[in-house]
């Protein structure tokens, strides 16, 4: 999955290859974790990789919304906002638009709910951090978040933020 990240790759700049599953074909990815100091059994993580194609069919259609199937039954729900687009005054309503949308239609396609734990995550804060609009950004973030706590709070078992996610650290 990481190879073409890598120095063993021999790549000049890292890149990460597209997932290219389809909706009626879901993958998932198996991760097992343990302490470093073995003080716990290994935990088995499942995640699904699904392309980012599919978000933006099931954004904007309950019917496509409903062929994740997979949401239903997920212990997490990440939501991803890229920061480079939130940084940039063009592409940032859209941005926002899009991944309100997407929350809003997996709530009322039913394939979120009550048991469910959001984790928004704003990625690639390198990019916002060294950008001279860096405060905007900032407080545009803080919208977003305000705006989610506000609509999507009551709606899921937890809904947890994270604002500093770096691209490729």
């Amino acid at each position: 999955r990481s190879f073409l990240s890598r120095i063993a790759s021999k790549r000049e700049e890292a890149t990460t290859a597209r997932t290219v599953s389809s909706i009626d074909n879901i993958k998932f990815l198996h991760l097992s974790v343990r302490r470093k100091d073995l003080s716990q059994p290994i935990q088995d993580v499942l995640f699904t990789d699904i392309s980012g194609e599919n978000f933006r069919s099931a954004k904007d259609s309950s019917e496509q919304c409903k062929k994740l199937w997979v949401l239903r039954i997920a212990d997490h729900f990440v939501l991803f906002f890229d920061g480079e687009r939130l940084n940039d005054a063009k592409e940032r309503q859209t941005e926002r638009f899009n991944g309100l949308l997407l929350l809003r239609r997996c709530v009322d396609a039913e394939m979120l709910g009550k048991k469910s734990n959001v984790d928004v995550i704003f990625s690639k804060f390198d990019i916002v951090k060294t950008s001279e609009t860096r405060q905007d950004t900032v407080s545009f973030i803080n919208e977003i978040e305000a705006t989610l706590n506000h609509d999507f709070q009551d709606r899921f078992a937890h809904l947890r933020f994270f604002k500093e996610v770096a691209a490729r650290p």
